[in-house]
């Protein structure tokens, strides 16, 4: 759909005659395999593997490009010329489904990206400010829980105790320097340690640190660290039940919401990419951003 976005956009808008789509080929002869033109090139024309390794659209001069895009089209070529074929066997059943299911719809697809999805833009940012104020609260009860509270003045101590073994007060000389030296001690005994409940890296040794709520860590956790969703299951307790609410929140604002936003055009509307292949179940797809599970 890229290229006829592009012949769209700056060719022509009445798009004619047979279209064909190696990729969707691919994918309705083998769903489950990796639908990219170089894999299914270093698949079929293993000699041909790599050709585009050295290519960098942005920084690749003409004389690198062109050769590439070259191979390109002589490679689409050769794969339809092996896909037909086997598409025909048993009764055309796989090039019917390819030809009057799925590439019928390509221009559907593509039409829908480009006129896009209206998005009333007031009440999008309505509603990151509202949500924003509800993350502020939540932030708030995390930091106010009693043990977060004492692992937090704990973290100051150490801090401090820290800043002491590694600052000789004595040292200052002058009257500035003395001045410096004080504003950092300051500094560092009036710092709230306030966690960053995105940070994994700093959530971990609080949930499952001695000086902090010493949860048993997850018998098979999925990362170092152990604070996503699934590594949480086994704990029962009023704060992991607020920390999985302040983190579904704060990615609903980060992903949906600003993701909304930023791709916003100028008309305020939405273009998504509906992907027709890629997925076993032959289920249609979206991206940028994933509609269908907002």
């Amino acid at each position: 759909k890229y290229d006829l976005h592009i012949i769209r956009r700056y060719v022509t808008e009445n798009i004619q005659g047979q279209l064909e789509d190696v990729l969707m080929m691919q994918f309705v002869l083998d769903p489950t395999a990796k639908c990219s033109l170089k894999a299914i090139v270093a698949h079929y024309y293993p000699e041909f593997a790599g050709y585009d390794d050295e290519v960098d659209f942005k920084t690749s001069p003409k004389d690198v490009l062109i050769p590439y895009c070259g191979i390109d089209c002589l490679m689409l070529y050769f794969l339809r010329l092996k896909f037909i074929p086997l598409l025909l066997e048993n009764g055309a059943r796989k090039y019917i489904l390819y030809r009057n299911i799925y590439m019928a719809s390509v221009l559907e697809f593509l039409d829908m990206e480009h006129r896009g999805h209206p998005i009333d833009r007031y009440r999008l940012m309505k509603g990151i400010d509202i949500a924003n104020v509800y993350l502020t609260k939540l932030e708030g009860m995390l930091q106010n829980e009693p043990t977060v509270v004492a692992y937090r003045d704990k973290l100051r101590k150490k801090n401090l105790k820290a800043f002491m073994e590694t600052h000789d007060l004595t040292s200052a000389k002058t009257a500035k320097q003395r001045d410096k030296m004080a504003a950092k001690l300051a500094a560092v005994k009036s710092d709230m340690c306030l966690i960053n409940f995105n940070s994994s890296d700093q959530v971990s040794p609080l949930l499952y640190g001695p000086d902090g709520f010493n949860f048993p860590m997850p018998k098979k956790p999925s990362s170092k660290t152990a604070t996503g969703k699934e590594d949480l299951m086994h704990i029962v307790h009023p704060f992991k039940t607020l920390f999985v609410k302040y983190k579904s929140v704060a990615s609903m604002i980060n992903t949906y919401y600003n993701g909304i936003l930023t791709r916003l055009d100028h008309q305020d509307r939405l273009h998504p990419s509906y992907n027709l292949k890629g997925t076993v179940s032959g289920r249609i797809s979206c991206s940028d951003p994933n509609l269908q599970i907002i």
